[in-house]
């Protein structure tokens, strides 16, 4: 089975750009316009691999033993093409179904991928120099700058009805929260 930290695809991405010194000669434009850096961490990662939890309404004992819980039975791929993923409905819910009494189901411990990560952290700062050893430095930083929604966890748990079979979790396969939104942060550093 995966690893539970599995990311098959992992892009990091990262560079600091110092602006050219202002080629003015006044020195109020030399002050203004030179010691300017630009700096980005970008991260592109596949999502982290889910297991799929299978319960009953009544809380049957489907392996018949305490110790060993029953798996999912796959009956499809559980895997939706990218453009049919949705906010309500993110991996294939209906190739999901309830084991057999007296059965362990099919399903690997983990085999739906999470959401991913697409996020990118820029910052611009300004070093001012006030002496020889003594600087100010005045940063802004944004924390996934373009607030891009970076989904983070999906309700895995299906609940059945042991009677009729159904499936009654509504939430089973939603996106169920969600990282940060963008963050801005101003330092100042002596």
């Amino acid at each position: 089975s995966l690893a539970a930290f599995d990311r098959p695809q992992i892009l990091e991405i990262n560079f600091i750009y110092d602006f050219p010194k202002s080629p003015w000669h006044n020195s109020f434009a030399k002050t203004i316009l030179s010691n300017w850096q630009f700096s980005d961490i970008s991260s592109f990662q596949s999502g982290a691999p889910l297991g799929v939890t299978v319960t009953t309404t009544n809380g049957e004992d489907i392996t018949g033993s305490t110790s060993v819980a029953p798996r999912a039975v796959v009956t499809g791929n559980p895997y939706l093409p990218r453009g049919e993923k949705t906010f309500a409905r993110y991996f294939n819910t209906i190739a999901i179904q309830l084991p057999t009494v007296g059965t362990y189901g099919n399903a690997p411990r983990l085999f739906v991928r999470g959401p991913g990560v697409n996020d990118f952290d820029l910052a611009l700062l300004k070093n001012i120099p006030i002496s020889e050893r003594l600087h100010l430095q005045i940063r802004c930083e944004a924390y996934n700058a373009f607030n891009h929604t970076q989904f983070s966890t999906i309700n895995s748990t299906a609940l059945f009805n042991p009677v009729t079979r159904a499936q009654t979790n509504a939430q089973f396969g939603q996106v169920t929260a969600a990282r940060d939104p963008r963050e801005l942060q101003l330092a100042g550093r002596l």
